[in-house]
């Protein structure tokens, strides 16, 4: 379906299968669109008849059917499955039904196996409309049809059967009780009754229902409430919400609409704004939004009916205050559905006091919370620590919390929608707030010690898992209590560090080093230290260096030896990004003496490891070796299953530079399955990177770039500045091989352009020894030497000693130059490029290239 500028296939695929199913085998139909179309144009034998307006399946506007005629065809066919076929007084729907087949499939399921199934969720996830679709999808089976009775508006419950007696059209004469005519009338038939919106007269419907299922055999019930009818042979079946994209996945408009969520939007905002696109300019921010919306149908709804005032920009940015954005429902809806805050100020008035108090309490959690935890911060004089599992339940049956069990350990969350207006009904907002702080910098401190030994795996996935529940706790801290910030950051801080999260390791303990200014020197400097490795690994060198030098000079007044060695090793690493790998290695020596001195083993592996990369860089394979061995040996001995997984993958880059790629491979595969199930991140892309320049070697070049592409993804996600450029270089080295000469020297100019022009000269050196070949490929032989030789010059400022294959490739490129130009023209300009700035180079090279563009 064309769209104004673009094609629609979702919907008009969806009403396509819906016409299908309604046909008899060998039967054709089409759509009246179809028939006007194509008319005037039809000749020979074909000819249409008219079957008139039907109900198709979906519910919404009925569709005018025409049936192909020929006498190549059948002419006569059974009725067609149409709800026309069936009595039903299953209503209209204005809008059509988007996603939900798994759980369609699933009620599908649990029908044949019961007959009474409960659809429960907390507000506006859809139920009622997915028990209406169902009912439709099914009607086949019941020869009496479907039929609905929706009792939101009712309030009494002695009007719940005169509501159900009136949807059959039945008259009480007075002689009996209105239940027993609907049970005489129900009783030969073959039906399925939805009674929609039970909730708030669940023990008056479920009284009924068992007496209606007692006393028929072809009765089946759907049911839709915020909790199960609780009587025998009911299945409950919780409704999730719609699927939803990854929170920090990078997306295109195509991946994102794979998503229930995204698709939901789309389709209402066009219905408001015609000309609406999704586009990749703004996936990333539907994407958000979806998330932020949590997946609940009602809300994406509301939302999408604000496109014609707001962009999707600023309604994200109106999410803070979303229960006064997300108004406006149908006119014809139920009050409640009309804004988000009714629908969950109706969940919160059919609450007891207690679990009302217990709901609000809880909103002090994040990313959700165990029942331990739950038990010591939400319990006072008020409400018991020994009556919140019980109250917990309760909120779990009516659909205000939900339950997740994750390997052996009972999680329990709250959608965001309704943790957002629960924190409105939270009772002493700031005591809870502190027993939340209390309870999780007590486990921060424990956290801390299983990072370390065997037990890291289980530590990090508690720390992994309680992350949103530690950031409160800290930002919390950081408005209330300084020092209380500090402390818990030394102990969740490692996450960041462990897990990849420079970028906000980075920001967080700088917004504690604000406040903490006065803080013990001994304090201090482990602040410093922290803020200045999150720094240098999110690629931020210049602060980096600064803070760490603030840290070296507090250490020279507390004396602290550990500190001092873990200072010299950082110091190390940040000039061995930059480059400057004799100064990395005089910090790194002295780092291994102190740790040596004062017997800090897992001090004298971190610095061993990392002098053992300046080594492999540099050509000094034998100590690189031995250097890694020796880490190994300690981590092992210490079950230190993060630094051994790093160390082999060290180790398989050593193989590799030494032209060993299948034992590379080897290594690195090993340390990679290590650092899958630890979720060290900055491992994973680095062994991604790695595993593409092994298969690079041995010219399996489509594994090569699916390694890089992953490297570069897991880097954009986590931002691994420092990563994206490595595996961007090698995907010009890529294309080079594969003959695109153009899109190498544009992939490796936009890599100069991100380089730090004085830190990052070993990745400068790769990127100009590549459009050195790109300029040879073009057979621009002049500016091809000078690139070679400033690639050169750079690599001899850090002492990068490349490997013989390399070292083999550019002699043969030498000769060649030689040989057409002559020894003394190919010295001038060899010297001239040894000179030369980078800018002026990239200068030279795109003014070539555009030549060809």
């Amino acid at each position: 379906e064309w769209k104004e500028n673009d094609y629609s296939g979702y919907i008009p695929l969806s009403r396509t299968h819906r016409i299908m199913s309604v046909a008899n085998g060998g039967q054709v139909l089409v759509s009246n669109e179809v028939y006007e179309n194509v008319i005037e144009n039809i000749s020979g034998q074909i000819s249409f008849r008219d079957l008139g307006e039907r109900r198709l399946k979906d519910l919404i506007r009925s569709e005018h059917l025409f049936q192909m005629m020929s006498p190549d065809l059948s002419a006569e066919f059974p009725p067609l499955k149409t709800l026309d076929a069936r009595p039903n007084n299953l209503p209209v729907q204005l809008t059509s039904f988007v996603g939900r087949e798994k759980e369609m499939e699933e009620i599908k399921v649990y029908l044949q196996k019961t007959r009474l199934l409960t659809l429960t969720g907390s507000g506006g996830t859809g139920k009622t409309r997915l028990a209406l679709q169902a009912g439709a999808d099914l009607i086949d089976e019941f020869e009496n049809g479907v039929w609905t009775a929706e009792l939101g508006a009712i309030s009494d419950p002695s009007l719940i059967m005169q509501e159900i007696s009136s949807i059959f059209k039945l008259i009480n004469d007075g002689s009996k009780e209105i239940i027993e005519t609907v049970k005489d009338f129900l009783r030969d038939k073959k039906l399925l009754l939805i009674l929609d919106n039970c909730e708030h007269l669940i023990e008056e419907v479920a009284r009924i229902a068992e007496n209606l299922l007692q006393s028929t055999s072809g009765l089946k019930i759907i049911s839709t409430s915020r909790e199960a009818l609780e009587i025998g042979g009911e299945i409950s079946f919780r409704i999730p919400p719609m699927s939803l994209p990854e929170k920090h996945i990078n997306v295109t408009a195509e991946k994102l609409l794979k998503y229930e969520a995204v698709k939901l939007f789309v389709d209402r905002a066009k219905l408001i704004k015609q000309d609406f696109n999704l586009t990749d300019e703004n996936a990333g921010i539907l994407s958000e939004l979806c998330f932020q919306l949590d997946g609940i149908p009602l809300a994406i709804e509301l939302a999408a009916s604000r496109v014609n005032m707001l962009t999707v920009e600023k309604i994200l940015e109106k999410l803070s205050s979303r229960f006064s954005l997300l108004t406006g429902g149908k006119r014809t809806s139920l009050p409640r559905q009309h804004t988000l805050r009714a629908l969950i100020d109706w969940s919160y008035d059919l609450l007891f006091e207690k679990e009302k108090l217990l709901w609000g309490r809880l909103s002090v959690f994040s990313g959700g919370w165990t029942l331990p935890s739950a038990e010591e911060i939400c319990s006072d004089e008020k409400l018991n620590s020994n009556e919140i599992f019980d109250l917990l339940n309760h909120l779990i049956s009516k659909s205000i919390v939900t339950i997740l069990e994750e390997e052996n350990t009972i999680r329990y969350y709250m959608l965001e929608t309704i943790r957002q207006y629960s924190i409105e009904k939270m009772d002493d907002k700031n005591f809870f707030s502190r027993k939340h702080f209390e309870y999780f910098l007590k486990h921060s401190i424990k956290g801390s010690f299983s990072l370390y030994g065997k037990d890291q795996i289980k530590g990090l996935k508690v720390l992994e898992s309680e992350k949103e529940n530690f950031r409160a706790a800290i930002n919390w801290a950081i408005d209330n209590e300084p020092e209380g910030a500090l402390n818990i950051s030394e102990g969740f801080g490692k996450i960041w560090e462990f897990s990849g999260y420079y970028e906000e390791g980075m920001s967080t303990y700088k917004r504690i080093l604000s406040v903490n200014e006065n803080a013990p020197a001994e304090r201090k400097v482990i602040l410093c230290s922290n803020l200045g490795y999150c720094s240098m690994l999110s690629g931020d060198y210049k602060n980096a260096r600064e803070y760490l030098r603030t840290a070296m000079e507090i250490v020279k007044v507390t004396g602290d030896m550990e500190v001092t060695s873990m200072l010299y090793n950082v110091m190390g690493l940040l000039n061995y990004y930059t480059g400057n790998f004799e100064e990395a290695t005089k910090y790194y020596e002295k780092s291994i003496k102190i740790s040596t001195e004062i017997e800090n083993d897992n001090g004298m592996a971190n610095a061993s490891i990392n002098l053992g990369a300046i080594c492999q860089a540099t050509g000094d394979f034998e100590r690189a070796n031995s250097l890694y061995k020796t880490a190994l040996s300690i981590y092992k001995k210490y079950e230190n299953i993060q630094s051994t997984s790093r160390t082999l993958i060290n180790i398989g880059t050593l193989e590799y530079n030494m032209g060993n790629y299948q034992n590379a491979i080897s290594f690195y595969k090993e340390g990679i399955e290590i650092i899958h199930e630890l979720q060290d991140h900055e491992a994973i892309a680095i062994a991604n990177l790695n595993l593409g320049n092994a298969y690079l070697n041995l010219k399996d070049f489509e594994l090569a770039e699916n390694f890089y592409n992953e490297c570069s993804r897991i880097s954009r996600e986590y931002g691994f500045r420092h990563l994206i450029t490595h595996s961007e270089i090698r995907m010009g080295d890529i294309a080079l091989v594969k003959g695109e000469t153009n899109k190498a020297g544009n992939i490796y100019i936009d890599c100069i352009k991100t380089c730090d022009k004085s830190e990052e000269l070993h990745k400068l050196g790769n990127c100009f020894r590549g459009l050195s070949k790109v300029c040879l490929n073009l057979e621009e032989y002049e500016i091809s030497v000078k690139m070679l030789a400033l690639s050169d010059s750079l690599f001899k400022k850090i002492g990068v000693k490349l490997t013989k294959a390399k070292l083999q490739e550019i002699d043969e490129i030498k000769n060649t130059f030689k040989n057409k130009m002559g020894q003394e023209k190919f010295n001038a300009l060899w010297n001239e490029g040894d000179q030369m700035e980078t800018d002026d180079a990239v200068i030279q090279v795109r003014s070539r290239l555009n030549r060809d563009q």
